[in-house]
């Protein structure tokens, strides 16, 4: 069956050469349009875009790209704000354009008015221009040596640098720069695509496709527009995602480098690993291993601290066998030991302000912690008239096994000439503070400059013995002539013996039900103990059966929604002790498993590169209508199949068409082993299986909605009214009851019959199809008002009543466009008032509306005994709050009434028993109001 015809792009692939330097692609970005399947803003600042005309989805550079082709398609961004008020920016994307007018508009930043485009990015007559307009004229930088190649991928970055240059980046080449005196001042509304000042002007459209669109607020250095277009346009034919990431630091001795092949690698003897210490023997490719294997494990251990270079080289297949070059990466490895962190002092005596604790602060170092001041209030003095003889003690917070010792000498600027600095020491340590054991004999710590950038000068080698306590006793200093000593510094130094780092991370969340637990060994480990449970104090006594293994890791099922607690000990029966117990970690299990939550379907047709049409996986009756009603997407020619304004979670839901005036039942059916979930639904011991529907007004509700899982079937046990309303339900089906094997669920059925002799129409909405162990609760409200919105008891021009068959009741008010604004204060028209009677209690009020573009309403109830979490500030006494930018979206949706003057909180107002009413009045015109509910929440 095919619905849709939508024509796909080629994609090109440029082949990137020379390694790119370090460089920042992540600081200040602050709008990231990936266009992969939608335009929204990835950079986490919510500047999600607007699309009209219906732009279609291509292969781009990376994943999706956005294709346009007609008068009116582009992304409008209202609200843009990241945009003003900044003296650098960047703008970068890659393009490729299949036609050229001369004056086509790729990206553009309008005024708020719509008036002019201060700054825009596109063509000008044969050349890419990058434009700022203002009160310096309107200097632009553009590409006059490469004219534009039609059909093929060109990566741009425009930056604007200081307020007083602009520079063109093509392919990662600077091309041109442009110094000028005052542009003019990016405004908030933007568009990609075309030219568009406002939801409905637009003008000169781009005819091409556009992927991975940044804006920063910051000027990019070249090398880091260098590394964006590296890594947009890398070859697929390279190896590429090492590990150890490049330039990691801290990486195992006994690591196993792996990769990601190149798309054409031969499955025989297709990669070449070349590894070393020294750069130019990688880079010349000396020594190289060629293996079958996408990973190779290194001939010997590794050493100690030291850094080594990489590469690998991808073979191609027939005919050719070319030989693909990788980048050459680098990681260190990990050192011998580390520094204690958590380290305490107490000493016998000590002066004012200079107590022992300087010692382990890093009070007197810089900021990279290896050279000393010479201020001696930053260092450790003893009294003079302190007990004898002096000590002082330094307690860790676990046990450890000890490498060395670093000690900085007191280096005050009296050292040279009084000589505070402790002489001749003795050492003890001690594992639980009581018993003690003199480590060799007396140790002389050398004397420091009482100079500033002094380096550590003693290091004590403690030789792997295992202590908690150290203890100094200072039997002389330098000076000798006063039973006064200083310390500057000491730092500890340990093995790491015992389990660290683990993964999950302790904390985690929404962790797989399936996990492999992993950790990394301490260094002696010979094999390793493991203690997993839901009871914490279980796993601290390790009550809990014992897992050991000889690797560090560990598989195994979970279920979901669970807190589980785990420790490793690390065990070698050769080593005094022979165990170590490790710390306490945790993590939650994924509160629920997705059977189908439809955000991977597509309108790419069948038999194209990455096509997922809904309806190829879930088949519907659009073939056999007199049996099976049913029409899994819209089906409207041209037009999107899935619904992206209205949806549960993520970016869209399935709507599920019926019509059973002919056939009985309008059902969608889906074989599991096409969802990702696949047939074996056991994996986190679920209970419960869980769908979200949205009903619409206009839907028949004569019609039963039901589920058959491997045909166990059960129908929807609440109103059948549910289907008119326009809302998410929640339908919980318990798993147990259908009596089917979980183990091998092949079919999954979603469907409305006819519960009369004749049958009625609908679309019924489907989203998030989840298993749950334990089943989320239904939150209802004990008390719901529910207000069509053309039912007010009163309702002032220019507010009107406005006709939508998409609508509650069919009708919805609002004000049209040109209706004018009353920012600041409530206006004296246009505004509907409604009466309601509640029990009493505190209440919300949600409406659904259509929002274009950020205009928003004034609500308020008189004679609420309290509102949350306040009124406007603006207007006191009055009541009113403004419900100042609902999401925008040219759908009607579902908003909570807030207050945007409290950081856009829920507005709750308490109500005693009674009759109020409830008045909401323009705010900006174009705002539209279908249908409010008022609840209860206590």
């Amino acid at each position: 069956m095919c619905r849709r015809f939508i024509h796909l792009m080629l994609v090109l692939v440029l082949v990137l050469l020379a390694d790119v330097a370090s460089a920042d692609i992540t600081t200040d970005l602050m709008g990231y349009w990936k266009l992969d399947g939608n335009a929204n803003d990835s950079s986490g600042n919510g500047y999600h875009g607007q699309e009209y005309g219906s732009p279609s989805y291509v292969p781009g550079i990376i994943g999706q790209a956005m294709d346009f082709d007609g008068p009116e398609q582009s992304v409008y961004i209202p609200e843009f704000t990241a945009v003003q008020n900044q003296d650098e920016v960047t703008v970068c994307m890659w393009v490729k354009a299949d036609r050229n007018t001369g004056e086509d508009q790729v990206m553009w930043f309008t005024d708020e008015d719509g008036s002019y485009g201060r700054v825009r990015f596109g063509i000008n007559g044969d050349e890419w221009e990058w434009k700022h307009g203002g009160d310096g004229g309107n200097p632009n930088a553009d590409d006059g040596e490469n004219p534009i190649n039609l059909g093929e991928w060109t990566h741009l970055a425009g930056v604007r640098k200081n307020n007083d240059r602009l520079e063109l980046f093509v392919n990662g080449i600077s091309v041109e720069r442009t110094a000028f005196g005052v542009a003019g001042v990016p405004e908030p509304q933007a568009s990609i695509g075309a030219e568009r000042r406002s939801p409905t002007s637009v003008r000169t459209p781009f005819d091409g496709v556009i992927d991975d669109v940044r804006f920063y607020t910051r000027a990019l250095s070249e090398a880091d527009i260098k590394e964006l277009f590296a890594y947009q346009g890398a070859s697929p034919a390279t190896a590429s995602n090492p590990y150890p990431a490049d330039e990691q630091t801290d990486v195992p001795r006994d690591v196993v480098l792996n990769w990601t092949p190149g798309d054409s690698v031969p499955a025989i003897n297709g990669h070449t690993v070349y590894l070393g210490e020294i750069f130019d023997d990688v880079n010349d490719g000396i020594g190289g291993i060629t293996q079958s294997a996408d990973s190779y494990t290194p001939q010997q251990r590794l050493n100690f601290d030291t850094t080594y270079y990489w590469r690998v080289d991808e073979a191609d297949g027939p005919p050719d066998y070319a030989v693909n070059k990788g980048r050459i990466w680098s990681f260190t490895t990990e050192p011998v030991s580390y520094a204690i962190d958590n380290v305490s002092a107490t000493a016998s005596s000590s002066d004012a302000g200079k107590g022992p604790e300087n010692t382990v602060n890093g009070s007197g170092l810089d900021d990279a912690g290896l050279l000393h001041g010479d201020d001696g209030d930053s260092m450790w003095l003893s009294s003079v008239l302190g007990q004898q003889p002096t000590w002082i003690q330094y307690e860790f917070d676990d046990v450890y096994k000890l490498h060395e010792m670093w000690v900085w000498n007191s280096n005050s600027d009296l050292e040279p000439s009084i000589g505070f600095g402790a002489r001749d020491v003795s050492i003890e340590y001690s594992v639980d503070g009581v018993d003690y054991v003199t480590l060799g004999t007396a140790h002389e710590f050398s004397r420091a400059p009482g100079a500033p950038d002094y380096a550590h000068n003693t290091i004590v080698d403690f030789g792997g013995l295992i202590a908690r306590y150290v203890r100094f006793t200072v039997n002389s200093s330098w000076g000798g002539w006063l039973p006064q000593y200083g310390l500057g510094e000491v730092r500890f130094f340990y093995i790491p013996v015992r389990a660290r780092e683990p993964h999950p991370d302790s904390g985690a969340t929404d962790v797989d039900a399936d996990v492999t637990l992993g950790w990394r060994a301490g260094r002696e480990a010979a094999e390793h103990d493991v203690y997993l449970s839901t009871d914490e104090q279980a796993v601290i006594d390790g009550t809990v059966a014992v897992i050991t293994v000889t690797e560090a890791g560990y598989s195994t099922l979970l279920d979901m929604d669970n807190t589980y607690y785990w420790r490793v000990a690390e065990i070698n029966d050769t080593e005094t002790p022979t165990t170590l117990q490790g710390d306490i970690w945790s993590f939650s299990t994924q509160e629920f498993r997705v059977v189908d939550d439809f955000e991977p379907y597509n309108d790419i047709a069948a038999g194209q590169e990455g096509s997922n049409l809904v309806y190829l996986t879930w088949i519907d009756g659009f073939d056999n209508p007199s049996a099976n009603g049913s029409a899994m997407g819209y089906i409207v020619p041209f037009e999107p199949t899935m619904e992206s304004g209205n949806r549960h979670g993520g970016d869209q839901s399935a709507p599920l068409l019926y019509n059973n005036g002919t056939a009985p039942l309008s059902e969608v059916t889906t074989n599991t082993a096409n969802l990702p979930i696949g047939r074996d639904w056991t994996l986190g011991s679920p209970q419960t299986l869980v769908l979200w529907f949205h009903g619409n007004p206009g839907n028949a509700t004569s019609e039963r909605l039901y589920v058959k899982v491997n045909n166990a079937k059960v129908t929807y046990p609440g109103d059948p009214a549910d289907l008119a309303k326009p809302r998410w339900t929640q339908w919980n089906i318990d798993m147990v009851t259908l009596g089917i094997d979980l183990g091998n669920v092949t079919q999954l059925s979603i469907g409305l019959e006819r519960t009369g002799g004749f049958g009625g129409t609908g679309t019924v909405l489907i989203d998030d199809v989840r298993l749950y162990q334990t089943a989320p609760e239904i939150v209802v409200s004990s008390e719901e008002i529910w207000i069509e919105a053309e039912a007010a008891d009163t309702i002032t021009a220019p507010m009107l009543i406005y006709d939508d068959p998409l609508a509650s009741g069919g009708k919805y008010i609002g004000t049209t466009d040109d209706a004018g604004n009353s920012n600041d204060s409530p206006p004296t028209d246009s505004i509907a008032t409604y009466s309601f009677t509640v029990q009493g209690g505190i209440y919300k009020v949600a409406g659904r509306v259509i929002i274009p573009s950020a205009e928003s309403f004034w609500v308020r109830i008189p004679g609420a005994a309290n509102l949350t979490p306040g009124e406007d500030p603006g207007n006191p006494g009055t009541g009113w709050i403004r419900w100042s930018d609902p999401a925008d979206g040219n759908y009607w949706h579902w908003d909570d009434v807030f207050s945007a003057d409290h950081d856009g909180q829920t507005a709750n107002w308490t109500l005693p028993a009674g009759t109020y009413t409830l008045e909401i009045a323009r705010r900006e015109g174009g705002a539209l109001l279908d249908i409010t509910v008022i609840s209860k929440v206590d």
